[in-house]
């Protein structure tokens, strides 16, 4: 787990086929903020596929439907994360988690059991 940027997203798919790689957004108010649709916007020049959730339930019955030779970069708020992680950690096509954070002085100590 990690802080994520468009610069470091780009760095860690720049020599792979992009076209079986997607990113998952997972957070209540992930097509609300502007900063996130911004966000958004910026990580479609790395993977052109973004697909956003705002439930953890329709989240994980996706990943569910994902074939496993996929990847997933999936992108979480804390909250959700401690939801949902121990959960779809183990998961084949999940490659990496992003706990997105706005406050930094949130705990953040529960991710470091995961090592995606």
């Amino acid at each position: 787990s990690s802080i994520l940027t468009a610069d470091k997203l780009s760095s860690c798919v720049k020599y792979n086929n992009l076209e079986t790689y997607s990113i998952l957004w997972l957070d209540p108010v992930v097509n609300d903020a502007k900063e996130y649709i911004e966000a958004q916007q910026r990580l479609r020049t790395s993977i052109n596929y973004i697909r956003t959730f705002k439930t953890i339930d329709n989240c994980e019955q996706y990943i569910q439907t994902v074939p496993e030779q996929d990847r997933i970069f999936l992108i979480i708020n804390n909250q959700f994360g401690q939801e949902l992680i121990p959960q779809i950690h183990q998961y084949q096509q999940i490659f990496a988690i992003y706990i997105y954070i706005n406050d930094d002085k949130r705990n953040t100590q529960w991710t470091k059991e995961f090592k995606k």
